[in-house]
């Protein structure tokens, strides 16, 4: 269980140097990650919970933007909702 706790931390650093690095993206139109300041659920995130989470998603501003990146992303998991974030 330990090991696990340790394997998730470093899961959610990882995101929120990735959202963080999205966010500074002049490409990236918008960022839904919980552990953003400035996203619209983060006081109420952080009321119930430790941390934002390994999760993200974000949108570019424009859809060739998209194409040229899903051709081109190796490791990339396209859902419609992983529960609202």
């Amino acid at each position: 269980l330990k090991t696990l706790k340790v394997r998730m931390d470093v899961y959610e650093q990882t995101a929120q140097k990735l959202a963080n690095w999205l966010a500074s993206n002049e490409c990236v139109e918008e960022v839904y990650y919980p552990g953003l300041k400035d996203h619209p659920g983060h006081d109420i995130h952080f009321e119930q919970a430790s941390g934002g989470g390994a999760v993200l998603s974000f949108t570019l501003k424009t859809i060739d933007q998209t194409i040229r990146f899903l051709q081109n992303v190796e490791n990339v998991a396209v859902a419609v909702s992983l529960g609202g974030v």
